[in-house]
């Protein structure tokens, strides 16, 4: 049944251009406030500024207007902006893959050892895939070592969105259906998934509903042939919604919850509504590792023995999220990261510069390879690197190396791919 959108809803849109223009004054006569990440950027300024507006502003009943499209239009849309680009670049793009994903680049060389990476875009499952998410995964690819890229697919999860009627674990079963076509009809052995916010959370949970299938197929080895259980070969993390309960006691001073409110795009008041988590999980456990990956009482045995978080691992977050200590008391928890305990409170006196004593951890495996990787962007706000640090215009111009951007400006996206380089 169609339902008219509330008077607050049709109140913002109608001053969303007049909101553009004050955006626009306020850079060039006070500055970007709080977000002093873009105070050389314009254009991301405005875009940080408008993302805010939006996620912070819409109610919750109006949320469908928002999200009522298809993957499909989003790529389409970049299709007839680029349309040579996408030709002579992305091999494969917007072919369906199945009734859940489309491919956004497809490897001609059929090998089943070639890596495949699932990309699971976050907007809290309210929302759907955005343009500046599209274009940083296409920026990822493109900025790839030649010899790694030649051999990569991209795969585009089209999940259901809570915003519509289809609540967790819809999504993760989706996400299943797609990664057991992969793996078990298709015979891939080498995927990745790379998940920003609610993707990072779906990718969280997947390893979960992976485990409990290892412990509920022993039972049944006849089941088991016909459904093995292939876990993922490596996973990327951007900014990932790891606590889904954020009780009132984690928002006071000295909890990013708290400290970061006027400094993020989004923030506790957003996503802690009982009728938002309600649309989102139903009447799920919360606090449970099915439903919440930072689980509450956390068990290490929980993780202990999913293959994928033992290497290439990648999380990041940024500096001045909302959700930074979130993601680095659960890096603590399961990684072993001390960035949670050690620094906390060193980025409140943070100069905006990288300083790797705080910013970032690192471990190896026992033969070299990448064990796990932690990066805090200086001054970086919630997934900055899906949604600002599109180098498509730069791309556009002719072929660039990775490391000819600039880490300010490109902080996550050249942690990803330099990431990917060498795990791939």
């Amino acid at each position: 049944m169609f339902k008219l959108p509330s008077f607050s809803f049709v109140a913002l849109v109608l001053s969303l251009p007049l909101r553009y223009s004050y955006f626009v004054i306020k850079y060039y006569v006070y500055g970007t406030g709080s977000f002093v990440k873009y105070q050389n950027s314009l254009e991301k300024f405005l875009s940080v500024s408008m993302i805010t507006t939006i996620y912070n502003n819409v109610q919750h009943q109006d949320l469908h207007f928002l999200a009522n499209y298809q993957i499909s239009f989003t790529l389409n849309l970049f299709k007839r902006s680029h349309s040579s680009f996408v030709k002579e670049k992305l091999p494969g793009y917007g072919e369906k893959y199945d009734a859940n994903s489309t491919w956004l680049v497809k490897s001609d060389t059929n090998d089943s050892n070639d890596p495949v990476i699932v990309y699971l875009h976050g907007g809290g499952y309210a929302y759907q895939l955005g343009p500046s998410q599209l274009e940083t995964v296409i920026s990822t690819y493109l900025l790839l070592d030649p010899s790694k890229r030649s051999k990569v697919s991209i795969l585009i999860l089209d999940y259901k969105l809570s915003s519509m009627g289809f609540k967790f674990p819809t999504q993760r079963d989706q996400l299943h259906e797609t990664y057991q076509n992969l793996t078990i009809r298709e015979g891939y052995k080498n995927i990745t998934l790379i998940g920003d916010s609610a993707g990072g959370h779906l990718a969280l949970e997947y390893l979960q509903y992976l485990k409990s299938l290892t412990q509920d197929k022993l039972i049944d080895a006849e089941e088991l042939e016909t459904e093995k259980v292939i876990f993922p070969t490596n996973l990327v993390l951007v900014s990932p919604w790891v606590r889904v309960l954020v009780k009132p006691d984690q928002y006071v001073p000295g909890i990013s919850h708290y400290d970061n409110r006027n400094r993020d795009i989004i923030r506790y008041g957003t996503f802690s509504k009982p009728e938002v988590l309600q649309s989102t999980f139903g009447d799920a456990l919360y606090d449970s590792v099915g439903i919440s990956p930072l689980s509450n009482p956390f068990s290490i045995n929980d993780w202990n023995d999913i293959p994928t978080i033992k290497s290439n691992v990648l999380i990041l977050a940024g500096e001045y999220e909302t959700l930074r200590d979130d993601v680095l008391e659960f890096a603590e928890n399961v990684f072993g990261c001390p960035a949670h305990s050690g620094t906390h409170g060193a980025y409140e006196v943070s100069d905006g510069n990288y300083h790797p004593s705080i910013h970032e951890f690192k471990t190896e495996t026992e033969n070299g390879k990448i064990g796990f990787e932690l990066f805090v962007e200086p001054w970086g706000v919630h997934d900055a690197a899906f949604l600002f640090e599109s180098a498509i215009s730069k791309l556009n111009k002719g072929n660039i190396d990775v490391n000819d951007l600039e880490e300010k400006d490109f902080f996550g996206l050249k942690k990803i791919v330099n990431f990917l380089n060498e795990a791939l």
